[in-house]
């Protein structure tokens, strides 16, 4: 789906392609989002290296994924006011069309950015559909920052709690955007947390790890289970 209103927007959507506009995408969330105390920024040397297109894993090697990275302008000022990635996850797609033939081609959005502006947000997932469509992907799905392997979906539910490291954190107002661009929702996901100081929640995780001694020492499922070397 895509806004309608995109034509009336004081916006104007380009492709990030020089350094300089590269860099203003992965400046942009923290400008937009660096208020809010519960937001926690990336790593950004991690998110330099994930949106390295010509190197990180995810793009290449052979049949990776390919995207276009667009920002949001303000044409008064020529401030960035958003920004968004369209993706062709390859990998993603030959593995639907292995299960069923006749499965359409999905395309991704993800890295989404804005100020609280149904215009700036419609314009910018518009050019990402846009490109897509160009592409032959019939379904944008997102968020996907890149993929559901990363920072997937969007948060409507949580904002009193931290943000979680790999887990969708965004401003409440975001839900808004995309309603307004046509967006509905594809599936509920759920996560989960636990005080281990609980010693409720400790006895349940007690009997997982209970469960998991038994499962090791059974023949019938011969499970290794050993500490993460970091």
């Amino acid at each position: 789906p895509r806004s309608q209103r995109a034509a009336m927007t004081t916006c104007d959507v380009g492709p990030a392609r020089s350094a300089g506009e590269l860099r203003e995408f992965r400046r942009l969330p923290r400008l937009l989002r660096g208020a809010d105390p519960r937001w926690v920024e990336p790593l950004r040397t991690e998110q330099a290296w994930l949106l390295d297109r010509a190197s990180h894993p995810f793009y290449i090697d052979g049949e990776g994924a390919t995207a276009e990275f667009f920002l949001a302008r303000d044409r008064r000022t020529g401030r960035a006011v958003g920004r968004v990635a369209a993706i062709v996850n390859e990998r993603y797609n030959h593995h639907r069309r292995e299960s069923e033939a006749e499965a359409p081609t999905q395309g991704f959005f993800g890295f989404f950015d804005s100020i609280d502006s149904p215009e700036v947000a419609g314009a910018l997932l518009e050019s990402a559909a846009r490109w897509l469509r160009k592409r032959g992907a019939v379904e944008m799905i997102g968020p996907a920052s890149p993929s559901q392997n990363y920072e997937y979906g969007i948060l409507i539910e949580g904002h009193d709690r931290p943000h979680r490291y790999l887990l969708a954190y965004q401003p409440r107002y975001y839900q808004r955007l995309f309603e307004c661009a046509g967006f509905e929702k594809a599936k509920d996901m759920v996560s989960v947390s636990l005080d281990i100081e609980d010693p409720v929640a400790w006895a349940a995780t007690q009997r997982w790890i209970d469960r998991l001694d038994a499962a090791h020492q059974s023949k019938e499922r011969p499970i290794t289970v050993r500490p993460i070397n970091m």
